[in-house]
């Protein structure tokens, strides 16, 4: 009986420790997924989902190309926010195609561009500020943004490309920086 009582309790804590460990501790959350996304052996790109549906990317270098892989694992995952740390230098193409979910994005300094169709049919983000490091938004990169209401492009981008903006029917506040040279139709 000892014994019995002794092993519940010892298993007990073995649960709520594991469950300790995998809380994120500045989103109070459990940690649900998590994935490998690096570009390289070079590079050291992890993503995790947590249980409040918040997605962070961190680490250092480049991710995968979603689209040559034919599309991200987490599209179905129901991610409303995500937060990509520094140290990640790009959002790659089709990176958050088809996450319906999707309503908030931080975006660190360190991010130097944004692939083709990598905020592709995102139905509820509302708003996005792209940093000043961004040097690059290509092909269709907000596409399908159906609730994109505003957005500000940054001072070092020089070229929108062709549909960046397609089928975004709501965005009426877009600021464009000085310099730009080409806008695509």
């Amino acid at each position: 009986m000892f014994y019995e009582k002794n092993k519940n309790i010892f298993n007990i804590f073995v649960l709520i420790l594991s469950v300790a460990v995998n809380v994120n501790a500045s989103e109070n959350s459990i940690l649900v997924e998590e994935w490998d996304i690096s570009a390289t052996e070079e590079d050291k790109v992890v993503a995790k989902l947590y249980s409040d549906n918040t997605f962070t990317i961190s680490g250092s270098g480049n991710v995968k190309d979603y689209e040559t892989l034919g599309g991200n694992p987490w599209e179905e995952k129901g991610i409303t926010k995500v937060i990509i740390e520094e140290g990640v230098n790009n959002i790659e193409n089709c990176m958050f195609r088809y996450c319906k979910d999707l309503k908030n994005i931080v975006i660190s300094e360190s991010v130097c561009s944004i692939g083709d169709n990598a905020f592709d049919n995102c139905n509820n983000l509302i708003e996005i500020n792209i940093p000043n490091s961004v040097m690059e938004i290509v092909l269709c990169a907000f596409r399908g943004c159906t609730r994109l209401t505003s957005i500000i492009i940054p001072e070092n981008i020089t070229r929108i490309e062709n549909h960046t903006f397609a089928m975004c029917n709501t965005l009426n506040n877009i600021t464009l920086p000085d310099g730009l040279q080409y806008i695509g139709i």
